[in-house]
């Protein structure tokens, strides 16, 4: 589907991510709410880079990657 309708997902992100960085007092758990929408969206930037035949090398180093730092 190639409709362009505005990223508000990125724009929620942004907005949630900016206010609580403003805050005086933070905690990790402020950012729970808004982790499975970054999942969301770096799940979608990666099926996006794996269509493009010069970035599928990078997404496989980037997911091995990340797998072998959680394991770490």
């Amino acid at each position: 589907r190639n409709t362009k309708q505005p990223p508000y997902l990125v724009y929620m992100c942004i907005f949630y991510i900016t206010f609580f960085s403003l805050l005086g007092h933070k905690e990790n758990r402020f950012l729970l709410p808004i982790l499975p929408f970054l999942f969301l969206m770096t799940g979608r930037g990666l099926s996006l880079m794996a269509k493009h035949k010069k970035w599928i090398l990078l997404v496989k180093i980037l997911v091995i990657a990340s797998m072998v730092f959680e394991i770490v």
